[in-house]
């Protein structure tokens, strides 16, 4: 799945900017477009975390949490210490009905980065669980 070597060299502006055209296709609902820039990304340059990152939340957003959690799970076969993509791993396996594998890596991706994303989303999931949320909701931790 990962492109192991670069095809041809782009300076970091370049990067950015096909990058934001991936982004700014998914959020405008053109998936498929999407797609293609940011697996060409990652084909052209070899392996680019953000290209991954938008890869997953375009699946995520076409319902195919399967090919988002793989693509979640690269970023960190290849970082282990990749925040984002640990929250947003947890968020797809909470969705799927995966509680403590999904908490595990919000408190991951908490632990290495507190500010940012994953712990706005544990203090989050913390206010659920202290007004048993997840009880109430038969979303108990699995054993």
């Amino acid at each position: 799945m990962r492109a192991e070597s670069k095809i041809i060299d782009v300076d970091s502006k370049d990067l950015r900017i096909f990058l934001e055209i991936g982004f700014f296709l998914a959020e405008s609902g053109r998936m498929e477009e999407a797609l293609t820039v940011f697996k060409g990304i990652n084909e052209m340059i070899g392996f680019c975390e953000p290209a991954w990152i938008g890869l997953g939340n375009t699946y995520t957003l076409l319902k195919n949490l399967d090919e988002a959690r793989k693509c979640y799970q690269e970023i960190l076969n290849a970082n282990t210490q990749n925040p984002l993509a640990h929250a947003l791993l947890g968020e797809l396996l909470l969705l799927g009905g995966k509680i403590d594998e999904g908490l595990d890596h919000i408190e991951v991706a908490k632990r290495i980065d507190p500010s940012g994303y994953a712990g706005q989303l544990s203090r989050y999931l913390n206010a659920l669980e202290k007004s048993r949320f997840f009880e109430k909701h038969q979303l108990r931790k699995e054993n």
